[in-house]
């Protein structure tokens, strides 16, 4: 049915979109330790008009996925309930000592509210790799329910997940820092964001033979068929490719970092989504064996085509007013 597919390109287009765009203001959060406290501010003036807005690809993920595909969703949230629940805790606290940081007068309550701000982007960004990891690494199910432990998500590779994606969105936090913020003023955003990239490729390189180990089924059905493998491996040269431009070669143009960075998280992050298809629970479910009735997913694919449209236009309105360098201190 290409109406499965249209709506699995749409669930995979919404998670893309929100770890490409939530997942630098998550590491600006996560970068808070490396710099001084009166950078800080100016950091959180950098993401003030955009991260709330970046989250409205979650909940767009998230409805659609349980829309298009319910047995999907309350599989996956069954197997992940504890990271899942401890994400959005993060995501609320982290929320909360946004605002909070904006009211706070004393130094110390600043301080206070910066370290909470970081708690809970560690938090999310760690939670979400511990989530992905857990979905490559399977879920047992029987008779469309979720049939495991409640801890089953702990495995090398969920945890290797966890420590990689949040290494990966110190990465985007600090390219961005890097386009907002006046070089003058903050040089030492280009040796954390070097620190970052090195640590992330050497992650991701470590999780290579942890997957091989733990799911070698994986490996196995990647080779068996030509098209995905040539494909895979176009996709892991780019993110090679993307690398060595970043860490090679300085450019003149700040916003060219951020640019790259966001290549760089959403090629292997693409590379993984292309090794799995059509497989939405890896190895025992595909996207028509979980996918809602071809009358419910009509509806919903209407829908989604009208409002998809007017959040890409929201979203773009908002990054193109706040284009450029930044230039007030609300946080400061």
């Amino acid at each position: 049915m290409i109406m499965v597919h249209l709506m699995a390109f749409l669930v995979i287009f919404g998670l893309v979109a929100y770890v490409m765009l939530d997942g630098f203001d998550l590491g600006t959060g996560i970068i808070f330790p490396f710099v001084t406290q009166e950078k800080r501010g100016k950091m959180l003036d950098s993401i003030a008009p955009f991260w709330d807005g970046n989250e409205t690809w979650l909940v767009y993920a998230g409805g659609l996925l349980f829309a298009a595909f319910p047995v999907a969703y309350w599989v996956t949230l069954s197997a992940l309930y504890i990271p899942a629940f401890c994400m959005l805790f993060c995501l609320a606290i982290r929320g909360v000592a946004f605002e909070f940081r904006l009211k706070s007068v004393e130094e110390e309550d600043k301080k206070t509210w910066e370290n909470v701000f970081c708690i809970g982007s560690i938090g999310v960004s760690f939670f979400q790799g511990i989530i992905l990891g857990a979905s490559v690494s399977g879920i047992k199910i029987e008779n469309g329910h979720f049939a495991g432990n409640m801890m089953d998500f702990l495995s090398p590779l969920s945890l290797a997940c966890g420590i990689a994606v949040t290494v990966a969105y110190a990465v985007l936090g600090s390219s961005w820092q890097i386009y907002k913020i006046k070089k003058e003023s903050f040089k030492e955003l280009y040796i954390i964001f070097q620190n970052f990239l090195v640590a992330m490729a050497i992650l991701f390189i470590l999780a290579v033979p942890v997957l091989c180990y733990q799911r070698p089924d994986i490996v196995s059905f990647v080779i068996a068929n030509k098209f995905r493998l040539i494909s895979v491996i176009t996709l892991i040269m780019l993110s090679i490719l993307i690398f060595y431009i970043l860490f090679a070669y300085k450019f003149k143009n700040d916003i060219l970092y951020f640019l790259f960075s966001i290549l760089l998280f959403a090629v292997p992050l693409v590379t993984v989504l292309v090794a799995l298809y059509p497989y939405a629970v890896p190895f025992t479910h595909t996207v028509h064996d979980i996918a809602n009735t071809p009358q419910a997913l009509k509806f919903v694919t209407i829908t989604t085509l009208v409002v998809l449209p007017i959040i890409i236009c929201y979203t773009g309105y908002v990054y193109y007013t706040f284009r450029g360098k930044n230039s007030e201190n609300y946080y400061s």
